[in-house]
């Protein structure tokens, strides 16, 4: 079989929890009959697939490339947001969570760089730094850098929504910062967004060259097959507790979707025709290559042990005690909310009658 001259470095898999609709086993399946020796995972916010994903590239010989496609804190005023919004200048469009969070794809270069995505993706949901949805900042990145690779990110990351919202300096002082921290391992993703009318390849393709950073073209995967795409719409319709008679994003309204059917897992023909940056092409083997094969080894016997407080004599007791007093503490809860619903009605009366 002839090797593919393309490997795909960000894929959503159905553990994106609606975000994503292939299998794990679909895309390994396919990348095996496309020739591609390499292939990445990096569902949104979580590496809950990683073990299934590793198991099987190395049953059908793939190099299996673990990353997270990360939510990021925005960078406003040189400071990293942890509690606020933000609302960019100039805003179009609906990005991520009314400007709460940007996106950043972060690779495992090798078992150091996995451990970090793993303490980086439990930093994420610290109280601290959940805010809407799990996040970091470029603090966090920064601390457990060692190990990773990092690709600039979709559409609605830092550097793409400087960039559609035609703020070029800032871009470029992003962009310019993150070559100075990563060096050699950060890219400048390119990808291909008709949906987006706002965005193109070639503004990043542009600001890539003018600073010097290498250039890499991902696919955004979402599904297998183009026809998967209306089952992918359905999916994050379901997410965004919307109907699908409301109008998407690609269209103006506000309902979460693609558009288009391109978020397929696409072949190097595909890919070529598509965008034909030939470098970011070539890029996508030659990160593989830099990439060491990760390992994860699954023992049953490996279990957190929860330190029990003295007055419990088992696992199972204390167990007990906190499934009765969380159900004490909401039945508290909706007692009161349902008291302060009565006297608002009651004033609400008052003031009409």
């Amino acid at each position: 079989m002839e090797k593919s001259k393309f490997v795909h470095l960000h894929v959503h898999s159905d553990n994106s929890l609606l975000k994503g609709y292939g299998t794990i086993t679909e895309y390994v399946t396919r990348a095996k009959e496309l020739g591609m020796e390499a292939l990445a995972l990096t569902d949104a916010n979580t590496m809950t697939g990683i073990y299934q994903f590793i198991a099987e590239c190395k049953k059908e010989n793939i190099k299996p490339i673990v990353g997270v496609e990360f939510n990021m804190a925005p960078i406003t005023n040189e400071r990293f947001p942890m509690r606020e919004v933000v609302y960019q200048e100039n805003v179009k469009q609906i990005i991520p969570n009314r400007g709460a969070n940007t996106h950043l794809t972060v690779l495992a270069k090798n078992d150091t760089g996995l451990h970090n995505l793993f303490l980086l993706l439990n930093e994420s949901f610290h109280q601290d730094h959940f805010y809407i949805v799990p996040r970091i900042d470029l603090d966090l990145l920064i601390k457990y850098k060692e190990g990773l690779i990092i690709l600039s990110g979709d559409p609605d990351s830092e550097l793409n929504i400087r960039l559609r919202y035609n703020q070029i300096d800032k871009a470029k002082e992003y962009a310019s910062r993150m070559k100075a921290i990563f060096g050699d391992d950060f890219y400048i993703e390119l990808m291909e967004y008709q949906s987006i009318p706002d965005y193109s390849a070639k503004k990043p393709a542009k600001l890539a060259k003018e600073l010097d950073i290498e250039t890499v073209l991902t696919n955004d995967v979402h599904y297998l097959d183009r026809e998967d795409a209306v089952h992918q719409e359905h999916f994050m319709a379901v997410g965004a507790n919307m109907k699908l008679s409301e109008t998407p994003t690609y269209r103006g309204g506000i309902r979460p979707a693609l558009g288009g059917n391109s978020r397929n897992f696409a072949d190097y023909e595909q890919m070529y025709k598509t965008l034909p940056y030939l470098p970011a092409i070539n890029n996508t083997i030659k990160i593989a290559d830099k990439i060491e094969t990760v390992n994860l080894e699954y023992d049953v016997h490996l279990r957190p042990k929860p330190k029990l407080p003295e007055s419990f004599n088992s696992d199972l007791e204390y167990f007990d005690y906190l499934v009765e007093e969380g159900f004490k503490k909401n039945v508290l809860i909706n007692q009161k909310k349902f008291k302060k619903n009565q006297e608002q009605k009651l004033l609400l009366k008052e003031k009409l009658f």
